[in-house]
């Protein structure tokens, strides 16, 4: 079975299995800091302050190993890992999947402004929904990376990611649209309106990271 990578030209396999067992380590502890932040969501809505701020501590720790992921990955490519025209995308593609746990931490630090909306039963109803699809989103780009063995497969995955982007984008209009109502001031419209900007971003970097993986695939198919 040809592996994805094997499809990019290099000229020498260790480096080259180096970054890509990175890339493998990156998106996996993206994947967890983002599940740390749907349930650090779940625990805010649901009053439990305990369990949000242990998410947010651990959601912060992953940011500061993701970065230290993203730096060996860039090492490895600036010390000639891949042939030039591939190493960019690579390396696009690698800082695309570190902006999506850039973000999950700016969301989950703001997080706590929607203390005392605890009631509003709509409020944590969308806001759950927005990070349940979120994850799933940023499942389908772990799939990606992960099935690069397979990659007649990345296709699906990434249509999967562009659809489940969307319906995040369609939770955010809602979301928006309520926190404008007369249930909440002009102070915490802004606040909440931020969160679900941060919130957001996870699924736009993700679409992002797909779209340059996109990229290579289309400089690279045989």
């Amino acid at each position: 079975m040809m592996d994805l990578f094997d499809l990019i030209p290099f000229l020498g396999r260790s480096r080259e299995k180096s970054v890509v067992d990175l890339m493998n380590e990156q998106i996996s502890l993206v994947y967890e800091s983002v599940a740390s932040v749907k349930a650090a969501v779940d625990a805010l809505t649901g009053g439990d302050m305990t369990i949000f701020e242990e998410k947010k501590a651990s959601v912060n720790a992953l940011e500061d190993r993701i970065d230290g992921i993203t730096r060996g990955i860039e090492e490895h490519l600036y010390s000639g890992a891949f042939l030039a025209a591939s190493r960019s995308r690579i390396l696009d593609f690698a800082e695309d999947v570190d902006d999506i746990a850039d973000a999950a931490k700016d969301a989950v630090n703001i997080g706590d402004v929607i203390v005392g909306y605890g009631s509003n039963g709509r409020l944590g109803e969308l806001l759950r929904r927005h990070m349940e699809i979120t994850l799933k989103c940023v499942g389908s780009l772990k799939a990606c990376v992960e099935s690069s063995e397979k990659p007649d497969r990345l296709p699906a995955l990434i249509m999967d990611v562009r659809r489940s982007e969307h319906e995040v984008d369609v939770i955010a209009e809602e979301l928006f649209h309520l926190v404008r109502g007369p249930d909440f001031d002009a102070k915490s419209f802004v606040l909440i309106s931020e969160m679900i900007e941060f919130m957001n971003n996870i699924s736009d970097r993700s679409e992002d990271a797909c779209d340059t993986l996109s990229l290579v695939m289309l400089m690279h198919k045989p």
